[in-house]
């Protein structure tokens, strides 16, 4: 789950992501990005502008431009280092030869793989464009969908950040959430660095999530029964490893990771499957919830018309349900379906008069 993120302007959001504070913003072929780094005084910043080719190759990052923060953006773009990149031969996109960009680029302007970053987080070897044209050819609702809602990606999560927004989610809306996880943050992360005179804290780790006088202090904060849950799982995840062995889990199957997760204090079926979606490579996982259940019944298994309440046997039919048409990227298939139900992301692909060149590289809030 990703709530961190607050948009400044019209296309321009700032949020918090491995350790540092981002700027984020987009264009048809373009993701701006400026990085505040962890300081002690002043927080070290850089500004750079990556190209991204969504038309014929399908190559994420093709270049990258970089300029000082005091120059304006027309400026700058006068001024940049282009670098060539390295085709693989497999259908993975090409790589950013970064080596070249370190050689090249000031040190002060370069503490470490921004490009890689941002790369890793959107997932953007993912030829999200192929798998539109798959899960289209076998589904025609998703078809009927997926033209106002091309380029959606899911955000590759941090497992304990991920793993405990969940947690905070329990009977919850997205206000309340985002509200509990900056207190979070705030009371018990590192700080990182102060932007526009707000100070931004990193999520805290595990260790300190598990640590005595944490859940007097969360109930004081106002998580209630959450408290209690997020306590005794950062506790046992601490048992079983801390974040080793969450990280770990990323290499077993999908159904040894749900069961893992499920052991946890106020971790059911669709948190262990959010869990897995997002932030454990499981791609195939298809977190149930009311959309979902609504959409499921309304244009897949009619019969689920008449049911009253979600069951274990009914979450169950419709992920194995989902899984069968769409195959092993099942989750990000839904998670198409899944914005197409939500009112700001109507509103969007409405805005846009159905032109689907535009990648939309979004926060899924479940």
């Amino acid at each position: 789950m990703s709530v961190r993120w607050r948009e400044l302007m019209s296309g321009t959001w700032i949020g918090v992501m491995a350790g540092k504070v981002w700027y984020l913003k987009q264009d048809d072929f373009n993701v701006f990005y400026q990085v505040f780094e962890p300081s002690v005084n002043k927080s070290k910043e850089s500004e750079k502008k990556c190209s991204q080719d969504f038309s014929q190759d399908k190559k994420p990052f093709v270049g990258i431009e970089c300029y000082t923060q005091e120059e304006s953006l027309k400026e700058s773009c006068c001024r940049h280092i282009k670098l060539e990149h390295a085709q693989k031969e497999s259908k993975a996109a090409s790589h950013l030869q970064t080596d070249h960009l370190a050689a090249r680029v000031p040190d002060n302007m370069m503490q470490e793989d921004y490009v890689g970053i941002l790369r890793e987080y959107f997932q953007l070897e993912v030829d999200i464009e192929n798998l539109y044209e798959k899960w289209s050819a076998e589904d025609a609702y998703f078809k009927s969908v997926a033209g106002n809602f091309g380029g959606i990606r899911l955000l590759r999560q941090d497992p304990v950040e991920n793993l405990f927004s969940f947690i905070c989610a329990s009977n919850n809306n997205i206000a309340r959430i985002s509200s509990m996880v900056e207190k979070l943050c705030d009371h018990f992360g590192r700080p990182i660095t102060e932007v526009n005179g707000r100070l931004y804290h990193d999520f805290p780790c595990v260790d300190v999530l598990a640590q005595d006088g944490v859940q007097k202090k969360l109930r004081e904060l106002g998580f209630g029964y959450r408290a209690e849950f997020i306590v005794s799982s950062a506790k046992s995840v601490m048992e079983k490893g801390g974040l080793s062995w969450l990280l770990s889990l990323r290499c077993g199957s999908f159904e040894k990771a749900r069961s893992e997760l499920m052991k946890l204090r106020g971790v059911g079926e669709k948190v262990a499957d959010c869990v897995c979606l997002m932030s454990l490579d499981k791609t195939c996982a298809v977190p149930v919830d009311t959309h979902v259940w609504k959409f499921a019944a309304k244009h897949y298994l009619p019969a689920l018309k008449m049911a009253k309440t979600l069951t274990t046997k009914r979450y169950q039919e419709i992920s194995k349900h989902f899984q069968n048409i769409w195959g092993n990227y099942a989750g990000w298939a839904q998670c198409v379906l899944y914005a197409a139900q939500l009112k700001h992301m109507k509103s969007i692909a409405s805005s846009r008069n159905g032109d689907t060149s535009e990648p939309m590289i979004k926060k899924l809030k479940h």
